[in-house]
């Protein structure tokens, strides 16, 4: 997801969290439907008599194919020391999301921007009426 705060040097990206030069938005808006975990937030919530074998009984394969179990045992593993020295730690863990990478355009109504938006056959539009 973007959004319209820009930053000096391209467009800034809510997920994951940075800013990426113009010419790599077409990269991330075609990338897989992926949802980066932050390893602090696995972390925080982990507890002793969570059940992870759950990860892996997901009806979605894409849980399998990321190996999100192997990845979370791994963050785990790490931050209790028993993967021994690792110069470089996992910073997320990947999961499979609901969404699809895409963009939100707001112009308003009677703008000639949204003129523009509302002539262009290569956008597909939805236009909510905003209860004042």
């Amino acid at each position: 997801m973007t959004s319209r705060v820009s930053c000096r040097t391209g467009v800034h990206l809510t997920n994951p969290l940075e800013c990426v030069p113009d010419a790599l938005l077409m990269q991330q808006l075609c990338s897989p439907s992926v949802l980066q975990v932050r390893r602090d937030d696995i972390i925080k919530r982990w507890t002793e008599d969570m059940n992870l074998a759950l990860l892996v009984k997901q009806c979605d394969d894409r849980w399998r194919s990321l190996n999100v179990l192997g990845q979370v045992v791994n963050v785990l593993r790490e931050t209790s020391g028993t993967l021994g020295y690792r110069q470089f730690l996992a910073t997320h863990v990947r999961i499979p999301a609901a969404y699809k990478a895409g963009i939100a355009l707001f112009a308003k109504r009677d703008s000639p921007v949204a003129a523009l938006l509302l002539a262009s056959p290569d956008l597909p539009m939805s236009l909510e009426k905003k209860d004042d």
